[in-house]
Parts: structure tokens; sequence; C-alpha cells
């Protein structure tokens, strides 16, 4: 099965780190850090932002599940 379209993935919670399906950023990983609402706030690398729950999905713009945080 390939991984970039699981249907098995948890809801989004703290902890979690996730992994961006834009072609544009191959590689770049997110890891929440908490849920306010209808967004999550997230660190990649050294930057900070929010991104909309909705789009953890695994389709071409949204997110994949990868694991726990370590």
């Amino acid at each position: 099965m390939n991984d970039q379209f699981q249907t098995n993935a948890p809801e989004p919670a703290a902890g979690q780190v996730w992994a961006d399906n834009d072609p544009r950023s191959f590689g770049r990983e997110v890891t929440i850090r908490s849920i306010d609402g209808d967004y999550a706030y997230v660190q990649g690398g050294l930057r900070n932002t929010r991104i909309k729950l909705s789009r953890f999905k695994p389709t071409r713009s949204g997110y994949r599940y990868v694991r726990e945080q370590l």
C-alpha cells in the first residue's frame, strides 16, 4: 500500500509527526504542538505555524501521518 494515501491515520493530536504531501515540499515534516479550535499549531524545523485541521488527510494538498514524536 502507498503510504501517501493511507486511510487509517489517527485524528491529529499533540505530539504527532505529519508529512506534507505537496510535491513542492518533499520531505517536509511538522510536529503538532497543540490544537485549538479548527487549527493545529505545529513546528517544522525552526518555523512555527498553524494548519487547519481539515488539511490533515492524505490528499495531494494535505498531510499524512508519520509517527508519534520520538
